[in-house]
């Protein structure tokens, strides 16, 4: 039985399917990519050089680009510029108090003393995403 890791990086679809639909096979297709150096790509960047240079369609562009990046990953969550888990939670409290106790930097340092949080998106009532600044 393979392992978890061998399987996680095998391609989805077969040779014999993605060659039908591009006209190339998955290592045809990891050879022209290693030459375009799409190890130091980042995912849209490789996506944009399958539409520009490849002439792939949307579809087979994130395809192709999501199976090279599975199999260029060394470690679970680990991307060719470092490491990016997402989580999120569901809390039961009144939607405005939680939004400005999150959204909020001095209201969040209260009761999160987590330093280098930098809101990247903030749908007001809704959603905040964050990042980290520094570690």
């Amino acid at each position: 039985m393979p392992s978890k890791t061998s399987d996680a990086k095998s391609p989805r679809m077969s040779d014999e399917a993605v060659k039908a639909k591009t006209g190339k096979t998955w290592k045809e297709w990891f050879a022209v990519l290693d030459k375009a150096g799409a190890k130091k790509m980042t995912h849209p960047e490789i996506a944009r050089y399958l539409n520009s240079e490849q002439g792939l369609p949307p579809w087979w562009q994130q395809m192709v680009t999501v199976t090279t990046n599975r199999r260029a990953a060394g470690e679970k969550h680990q991307r060719p510029d470092g490491f990016e888990i997402n989580i999120s939670r569901t809390i039961k409290a009144p939607l405005a108090k939680l939004f400005k106790s999150v959204a909020n930097e001095q209201a969040r340092l209260t009761w999160l003393p987590e330093d280098g949080l930098a809101i990247r998106k903030s749908d007001s009532n809704k959603s905040v995403s964050f990042y980290q600044t520094q570690r």
